[in-house]
């Protein structure tokens, strides 16, 4: 027995075309977080003990800062795929 299909159903590529695109979106999302935070160190000059010591704890927390954005984005990928996937299962 075949199921009736839904006024508006578009059928099953749908659901792929807006992983695809939802992928994309927090992919350029995510690349355009990270180039805001330029994780280079300034290498503009040697300067004091004290001054690359603090360059470098700059740089640090910047890629710690990149690392958590990086596990954020992956943690709310996944919980999208996860209640697509269910709430599609149910439907």
């Amino acid at each position: 027995m075949e199921r009736a299909r839904l006024p508006g159903h578009r059928g099953p590529l749908a659901g792929a075309r807006a992983a695809a695109g939802l992928a994309a979106l927090l992919l350029a999302m995510f690349l355009l977080v990270a180039s805001s935070f330029a994780a280079a160190p300034d290498n503009t000059g040697g300067g004091t003990y004290e001054e690359r010591a603090a360059a470098e704890r700059m740089s640090r927390s910047r890629y710690r800062n990149l690392e958590v954005a990086s596990l954020v984005v992956i943690l709310v990928a996944g919980g999208c795929a996860t209640y697509w996937a269910v709430k599609r299962r149910k439907s």
